[in-house]
């Protein structure tokens, strides 16, 4: 590589021109569009610090939270149906009744949620931490838990139809006949 290529090179990666196109940036007034009307449709919150927040019945759908910080937040009856939300924390957060229909939640953090009530039809699960976490009542139907953690979790009146299970961690997790502990 001559000295002028290499210099180029060089400069669109120090600018950010290469080959990481999904930047740890978020868009501030998306930021700010959630907090005024509780409402961010498609949009850009890609490590975006929202922990602790009241997001109450708010309308995700299709956002990106992708690395978000969600812990201990209010999502009660929020409508994140198809959000991305791969290695978001989201633990101690509180996503009773919330739609997570055809959400990816893909290496989320999910420790100690509470998911009851929760529409996770379709939604990728893979690899996720759901240590203690409450899915009483939610619907897995074709969710895909592959790899994902269960331990202690509660599962008891969990809906399953075509779930896949390959993986899972199960150590005193509350199934719906039993506690199962394979995974101890």
């Amino acid at each position: 590589m001559n000295g002028n290529k290499k210099f180029t090179a060089i400069l669109l990666l120090v600018l950010g021109f290469g080959a990481s196109s999904t930047a740890a940036a978020f868009s501030s007034s998306d930021v700010t569009s959630l907090k005024t009307s509780n409402a961010c449709k498609k949009c850009d919150l890609v490590s975006a610090k929202l922990s602790g927040l009241d997001l109450a019945e708010a309308d995700l759908s299709r956002a990106r939270l992708i690395k978000a910080k969600l812990g201990e937040s209010n999502l009660f009856n929020a409508n994140l149906s198809r959000a991305k939300l791969g290695k978001a924390d989201l633990s101690e957060a509180n996503l009773f009744n919330a739609d997570l229909t055809r959400a990816n939640l893909s290496k989320a953090d999910l420790t100690e949620a509470n998911l009851f009530n929760a529409d996770l039809t379709r939604a990728n699960l893979s690899k996720a931490n759901l240590t203690g976490a409450s899915l009483f009542n939610a619907d897995l139907t074709l969710a895909n838990l592959e790899r994902a953690n269960l331990t202690g979790a509660d599962l008891s009146t969990a809906t399953f139809k075509d779930t896949k299970l390959d993986g899972v961690i199960l150590c005193k997790t509350k199934m719906p006949s039993s506690v199962e502990n394979s995974g101890c």
